[in-house]
């Protein structure tokens, strides 16, 4: 299965959020920026221009959840919450 994780983080310039899309293996995919104008959401992404894309609708999912700025990666394919790097614990197996 292909995993396609998110992150949204907060930056210095208010209204303006930083969407980074992992793969699998935690690697960093791509990085999009998402800002507000009025009422609505803007996106850098290739469909920024369109009414909506993934990453307007990963926001509201993100900010519903209060999971801004949390560390925790959400599983776009399956719509589920993965921890953050620190809260996973490697089983190294008993000998």
């Amino acid at each position: 299965m292909h995993l396609e994780l998110y992150q949204f983080r907060t930056t210095s310039t208010p209204d303006l959020l930083r969407i980074v899309k992992f793969d699998e293996c935690i690697n960093v995919v791509k990085i999009h920026h998402i800002w507000r104008v009025g009422l609505k959401w803007k996106c850098d992404c290739p469909r920024g221009d369109f009414p909506t894309c993934r990453h307007r609708i990963l926001r509201s999912v993100f900010e519903q959840e209060y999971m801004i700025d949390s560390g925790w990666f959400y599983n776009w394919e399956i719509a589920k919450w993965l921890p953050p790097i620190s809260f996973i614990t490697v089983n190294k197996g008993s000998k």
